[in-house]
């Protein structure tokens, strides 16, 4: 299950022609670069979760690159105050175009990775389908064709060959080709990651964004050791494993948020998530469920980085996730009231239940953007992946760059692009000294991509799943499975369900949507109902004034119950704004072994 048909057919031509979940996911990644590059591609990162079924094992695949081994703090700042609105108090994040927001793309040595040790096909095999794509053109849906119009000034006033590669943007339902993505996707099948980092792609990468004013240069691609495998953070929920990808993302949001919810008296009379008198999306279990991801959130906000890189940091996993921990955060929960914001960094509190506060120990507020991709493939041997391919934000800092000469000098006359933009990860960094996130040479930055999966008692795989993007992910991720392990919903019907959004800014093109006229379906934000804040505060589930989106379709005694005990609320939020609450994905296994798979009507998806 994908956000694109295209995409999801390439992953079952792979799986037809003998491929495993390994070689079918990086089809589907490789076919969604050339059907929603305003989301995904090889400027992009890459986290994974594979699981085997005959070990019933599992294992974190981790294609994220540093930073430039030549980046400052003092510069990035510099270009983040530089950019800033007159007037912008405190810590202000780098500009999502800057150049200095671009970190090694890791996505071309995650495929390389999965296909390697997971694979059954050649790499080559498995990039097949999206190089047919790329030569002969795809069917841009709605959604994408909507989101891709939204970058339209982004792409015009990017450097390189954004305009030319990407402009102008393609209606819903024209077949778009991409002939420079299919000759770099031919060179990534013949010679592999290395002809990706040490050829002509990252010398071309490396001029363009020096071009720019970067500092990002040939060694910071060739020399990056790749895609890492690691072990995978685990917990578990009503019985079930949960299985998350561990730092620098925030896959522990998710763990966390459930272990707090694992026990909880939600309505102050006993009452459980999944109890007959805690109904499905009712008042109770949506205030329990945002509170929980509020807290969680803050956290990791708090403690999620590269801690590997060192600069002070820490891996604090193992606190965060322990039983103890999530008891004394649920001693921060109200059924009849909202944790205040200076309150829901729990690991920094003397007690959870004095009047002390954290101050602005989560530091500034966290994006809210987060167009990215997400999938699911399960194979016939029950193997199974689920990845997310990002390119941050959108196009992310829309730069495509060109192919240099045969000399290595500036991008050749020809301008003949690469077919991708790269990412703006380094956006994800902090730029305050002495947090833990804080902006470092050769550093990975706070990462909000996660897969998921959900396992049963003995370790047998029940569901694949994930939900992207930005800060929607961990949240996304929550209300899929409670709506799974509490409620027993299938896999549709757990992404079609009417989702919450906390902090819920627009992205770059939600944002657009939110003046549009009316999209397919159901049309706009209802008249009188208040759009969601893009404000610096609240559009961060962790700061004072965050709102609480509640998508269309949620019960208005719902929204009336989060009203009283609190919550700043925007209702009935639908047409393109939809977009806020992310696009999910799910392969389900249910009784007799019969799998199940569900793609969300708010992308373009297919299962």
């Amino acid at each position: 299950a994908s956000s694109q048909p295209a995409a999801t057919a390439a992953g079952t031509r792979i799986l037809a022609a003998g491929g495993t979940a390994a070689d079918a996911a990086v089809a589907v990644a490789a076919a969604l670069s050339v059907a929603e590059p305003c989301s995904t591609g090889l400027g992009g990162d890459v986290f994974a979760l594979y699981y085997t079924a005959a070990t019933r094992s599992v294992a974190a695949l981790l294609g994220a690159g540093p930073s430039p081994a030549r980046l400052t703090l003092a510069a990035a700042a510099a270009a983040a105050a530089a950019a800033a609105p007159a007037g912008a108090d405190g810590d202000v994040p780098l500009p999502p175009a800057s150049p200095l927001a671009v970190t090694v793309p890791g996505a071309a040595s995650a495929w390389a990775a999965l296909v390697d040790a997971h694979g059954a096909l050649p790499l080559a095999a498995a990039l097949a389908p999206a190089i047919d794509l790329a030569e002969g053109g795809v069917v841009v849906g709605e959604v994408t064709a909507h989101q891709w119009g939204a970058a339209t000034d982004l792409l015009a006033a990017a450097p390189g060959a954004a305009a030319g590669t990407f402009l102008p943007p393609p209606p819903a339902g024209a077949v778009w080709a991409n002939p420079d993505l299919a000759a770099t996707l031919r060179g990534l099948a013949a010679g592999g990651a290395d002809w990706f980092y040490g050829g002509p792609v990252g010398a071309a990468i490396a001029a363009e964004v020096a071009a720019a004013g970067g500092v990002m240069d040939a060694a910071d691609l060739a020399g990056w050791a790749g895609a890492t495998w690691a072990d995978p953070l685990r917990s578990t929920y009503r019985g079930h494993g949960v299985v998350q990808v561990p730092m620098p993302t925030h896959g522990i949001s998710v763990c966390l948020a459930l272990n707090i919810l694992d026990g909880l008296d939600v309505d102050g009379r006993g009452g459980r998530l999944g109890d007959a008198g805690v109904p499905w999306g009712g008042g109770a279990a949506t205030h329990a469920m945002i509170e929980a991801v509020r807290v969680a959130m803050a956290e990791a906000k708090v403690h999620v980085c590269d801690y590997k890189a060192g600069a002070g940091s820490a891996d604090r996993t193992a606190e965060l996730l322990s039983p103890a921990f999530a008891a004394r955060c649920r001693r921060l929960f109200r059924p009849d009231g909202v944790i205040p914001a200076a309150r829901l960094v729990a690991s920094r509190l003397d007690a959870p239940d004095s009047d002390d506060d954290n101050g602005d120990a989560c530091g500034r507020p966290q994006k809210p953007y987060g167009e990215t991709v997400q999938f699911v493939v399960v194979d016939a041997a029950g193997n199974a992946c689920s990845m997310v391919n990002s390119n941050y934000m959108g196009f992310g800092t829309g730069i495509v760059p060109r192919l240099v000469g045969a000399d290595g000098g500036a991008p050749d006359g020809g301008g003949r692009g690469v077919g991708f933009s790269l990412q703006n990860r380094g956006c994800g960094f902090e730029l305050t000294p002495g947090h833990a996130n804080v902006l470092a040479p050769a550093k990975r930055p706070f990462h909000t991509i996660i897969p998921g999966l959900l396992l049963g008692p003995g370790g047998e795989l029940v569901a694949a799943l994930g939900c992207m993007g930005g800060m929607m992910q961990p949240q996304g991720h929550t209300q899929l499975l409670v709506g799974v392990v509490d409620y027993g919903l299938g896999a549709q019907a757990a992404v079609d369900a009417p989702r919450f959004c906390v902090g819920g800014g627009y992205g770059r093109a939600a944002t657009a949507a939110a003046a549009a006229p009316a999209a397919p379906a159901d049309g706009d934000t209802a008249a009188g109902a208040a759009p969601p804040a893009r404000g610096r505060g609240a559009a961060d589930p962790t700061t004072p004034g965050a709102v609480v989106s509640v998508e269309r379709g949620v019960a208005a005694a719902t929204a009336a119950h989060l009203a009283a005990v609190g919550h700043p609320l925007a209702t009935d939020v639908g047409g393109w704004a939809r977009g806020l609450f992310g696009k999910a994905t799910m392969a389900l296994r249910r009784e007799g072994g019969v799998w199940h798979a569900g793609a969300d009507p708010r992308s373009d998806g297919c299962a």
